[in-house]
């Protein structure tokens, strides 16, 4: 999953787009699932989001309203 995110006027919250979602040929999980439970936001909108690093390759993002999603990342993203 590829994003951007950028500071908004909310106290800690960014404004966070999915730009990208590339689906690992080893991944399993059904899409139906993944879109209904997992990633219910479709890439290219933007929603608010907090983002809290968890080690040197994966952050946190949670929406308002969704659960938490775990990002690995080659490069400082945001």
């Amino acid at each position: 999953m590829f994003f951007t995110a950028k500071i908004s006027e909310l106290n800690n919250m960014y404004i966070t787009r999915i730009t990208q979602e590339d689906i690992d040929k080893r991944d399993n999980l059904p899409k139906e699932l993944w879109l209904q439970y997992m990633f219910p936001k479709s890439s290219g909108g933007e929603f608010y989001s907090e983002i809290k690093e968890m080690n040197k390759n994966a952050v946190l993002i949670q929406s308002l309203s969704n659960p938490f999603y775990i990002c690995v990342r080659a490069e400082d993203q945001y």
